[in-house]
């Protein structure tokens, strides 16, 4: 081995050979080009890294190895080559698959003794995996970007140690602030509602101190209008490895239309259960008032039937003559006597209606027949009260099956009412109609007529206008009718102005029983 003149040993040159085996062990791709960018050297690992055989890469030039929009960035790089420049940058090579492959390239441009470019080096490092991840972390963080501008929630990120937070839009959404401002700790602090601010900085201090990953609250927070919105902030900790917080990432959603419409949901629970309280106790009341209204009807019956009985004898004379004014006081005994019995009539009607007792008999009756009837027997009325009452019968009989003596108590409520209701000098008109499938009557009276905010009173139980209440009743009577009307399948009601008088109606099917499945003489319960 050849020596210093201070007898240090002297390395011997790497040989070619030597020097060509480190290059094929390395593990990074080594290339050489001429003048002309043509291959002249590649190692195995450049080979392996385009996919071809290195011997097959010989002879090719580097436009062969890039992709067709490559084509003018690399031959700037190649120009910039030519005038000495050395440098290191990035570059997209097209490999024997058609695949792309991305590389970090180092080069060096070879100049001949007296200057002349003669073609560069170059070492190549495969960057494929790492842009893959920045790709990713890029599609990740568009996404994420995405997402915190499409949520409504208020989504930041707090420096601890700078006391900076940075908010997505979410926060101008929940407070309606300008798009800027200060937005910090101290200014979060501060639009916390007074009342709940010392728990929910106490509540995240906490948190931040007991080593806790996660934290979350429910408060009131500002907003620009002055009102306040109720949110819930959930917050994650980010700690350093002693365990100081150093970033707290979290979301603040806005909860005030569910809390509203929560609250809504209690108040309407609330309503509902007061108000089946309150049905129950009505249907509790209704039970008892039927049972006395049964009750006291029965009860009254035997001493009303007694009273009646006494004054027929008084009215035959068997205690003996009666002076003008005795007989008198005997036919006020009896009339009285006998609006007691309508009155305890009603009752009892109501009583079996409610208990469903109430039966309809069915035969086939002429309906004109009927009103007449009832026509002749409230004439007496209508001369002692004034009221001109008219009614034809029509020539035809007008047959339908029916409870004929239903029916009747129907048509003397309507008449005896429009006659009760009209003033002296008016008039009551009865008609009878047919249409194809039902027939009616009508009942128009010269009366003073019914409010329209009275009128939906009028059919119901012990309901009656201050007007009737006037006249004495139980407020029964075009319930009951109402009731008979539509057991026989029917339908009832009334037209009335106020001033104009009143027109009460109610029509019955021809082919109600048949629908029923009911014969002649046959018994239904309603």
């Amino acid at each position: 081995m050849a020596t210093n003149p201070d007898d240090s040993p002297v390395r011997p040159p790497v040989s070619d050979a030597r020097f060509r085996q480190m290059l094929e062990q390395a593990v990074i791709g080594v290339l050489s080009v001429d003048y002309a960018m043509r291959i002249d050297y590649v190692n195995a690992h450049m080979a392996h890294l385009l996919r071809w055989r290195a011997s097959e890469l010989v002879g090719l030039t580097l436009f062969d190895l890039v992709f067709p929009d490559d084509q003018d960035s690399l031959a700037c790089l190649v120009e910039r080559r030519r005038h000495g420049v050395s440098e290191q940058f990035d570059f997209r090579f097209r490999t024997r698959d058609g695949s792309a492959l991305w590389a970090q390239v180092s080069t060096n441009p070879v100049f001949a003794e007296d200057g002349r470019f003669i073609g560069a080096t170059a070492m190549v490092s495969d960057l494929t995996e790492r842009r893959r991840m920045e790709e990713a972390l890029r599609q990740s963080e568009e996404r994420f970007k995405w997402a915190a501008y499409a949520t409504s929630d208020a989504l930041y990120e707090w420096d601890v140690q700078a006391g900076s937070i940075s908010w997505n839009m979410g926060v101008h959404s929940l407070t309606g602030r300008p798009e800027n401002g200060r937005l910090d700790i101290a200014w979060w602090t501060e639009q916390i509602h007074p009342a709940h601010r010392s728990r929910v900085v106490r509540s995240l201090e906490d948190a931040m101190a007991s080593g806790d990953d996660y934290w979350t609250e429910e408060y009131p927070f500002l907003r620009q209008d002055g009102s306040y919105a109720d949110v819930r902030d959930r917050g994650y900790f980010l700690r350093d490895a002693a365990g100081h917080v150093t970033r707290m990432i979290g979301a603040m959603e806005d909860q005030t239309e569910r809390k509203r419409a929560e609250e809504a949901q209690v108040e309407l629970r609330a309503r509902e259960q007061a108000a089946k309280a309150e049905l129950e106790a009505y249907r509790e009341l209704d039970r008892l008032k039927s049972q006395f209204v049964n009750a006291v009807s029965h009860e009254l019956r035997t001493p009303l039937t007694s009273m009646m009985g006494y004054a027929e004898f008084l009215e035959d004379e068997l205690g003996g003559a009666l002076s003008e004014t005795q007989r008198e006081f005997v036919a006020q005994i009896q009339r009285g006597s006998r609006r007691l019995e309508h009155l305890l009539d009603d009752l009892l009607d109501f009583a079996r209606l409610d208990a469903n007792t109430f039966r309809l008999v069915y035969q086939e009756e002429d309906l004109g027949a009927k009103v007449d009837e009832v026509i002749r027997s409230l004439r007496p009325q209508a001369q002692d009260s004034g009221v001109a009452l008219s009614w034809r019968r029509p020539p035809a009989p007008a047959l339908l099956m029916m409870d004929g003596h239903r029916i009747e108590q129907v048509l003397l409520n309507l008449i005896g009412n429009a006659l009760k209701f009209t003033p002296r000098g008016g008039r009551v008109e009865v008609r009878l109609f047919r249409e194809p499938a039902e027939l009616g009557v009508e009942v128009q009276d010269s009366g003073p007529g019914i409010d329209p905010a009275d009128q939906a009173k009028l059919f119901r139980r012990f309901s009656q206008l201050s007007a009737g209440s006037q006249r004495g009743g139980t407020g029964l009577g075009l319930a009951i009718s109402k009731a008979l009307v539509e057991a026989h399948h029917g339908s009832i009601g009334l037209r009335s102005v106020p001033g104009e008088g009143s027109v009460f109606w109610f029509r019955l099917p021809l082919d109600a029983p048949t629908r029923m499945g009911l014969d002649t003489g046959a018994e239904r319960r309603v």
